[in-house]
């Protein structure tokens, strides 16, 4: 019986530690799914500028090396401008916080002048270990 028990939990640990080997040899751990969510703002005293909160939602998680918001300002016509991260005229938001866990709403804060960020295209995106790069819905942001 002794023997039955310390072989079940000796092959438990095997089993636990061959997961854990893989996981640090770099392989994926899964796709990565990211959510653009609405950002908030406020006026700024003192300068013609604004508080941003991005916000964005990882509903799943892989292997993320970077993630933010990414977003093309001074547009005219909103379907025309699809932001990419390292796109010409695209500006990241890189976000601070670590990624995770699955469904955490993440944040980050930004003061922009008010002409800058007036008529925006943004979305998230996060940039995988292996140099992919996944996207959100891109919003649109204007002030008339």
């Amino acid at each position: 019986m002794k023997t039955r028990v310390f072989s079940t939990m000796l092959a438990m640990m095997m089993v636990l530690a061959s997961c854990k080997k893989d996981r640090d040899k770099g392989e994926p751990s899964g796709p990565t799914s990211i959510t653009t969510l609405e950002l908030e703002y406020k006026a700024t005293p003192g300068i013609s500028g604004m508080d941003y909160t991005f916000r964005v939602k990882f509903d799943q998680i892989g292997e993320v090396a970077e993630y933010g918001i990414v977003f093309v300002p001074f547009i005219r016509d909103k379907a025309d401008k699809v932001p990419t991260f390292g796109g010409f005229t695209s500006v990241p938001v890189k976000f601070t916080e670590k990624a995770g866990p699955v469904g955490t709403v993440h944040k980050q804060e930004q003061s922009f002048r008010f002409s800058y960020f007036n008529d925006a295209n943004y979305r998230a995106y996060a940039v995988l270990k292996d140099g992919t790069v996944v996207y959100g819905e891109t919003l649109h942001i204007g002030f008339s």
